[in-house]
């Protein structure tokens, strides 16, 4: 028998998409102040596409916040 490669786990796709029209033009202050008007299935496609982009920890500090509390 021919050994097996290791499996690669499955990495979920990285959204394609801003969540919004002018996303990736804002700052990260200006991001954060529009979170608490967001509903919580919005904040999870921001943190989503966010973790897959940039990464910007102030935004995924503030909607970790908005969706526990």
């Amino acid at each position: 028998t021919q050994p097996t490669a290791p499996a690669t786990p499955a990495v979920p796709a990285a959204p394609r998409h801003a969540p919004f029209d002018g996303y990736d033009e804002l700052a990260a202050a200006q991001i954060v102040q529009l979170l608490a008007r967001l509903p919580h299935a919005e904040l999870h496609l921001i943190r989503d596409y966010e973790s897959a982009g940039r990464g910007r920890r102030t935004i995924l500090h503030r909607i970790d916040q908005l969706l526990a509390g």
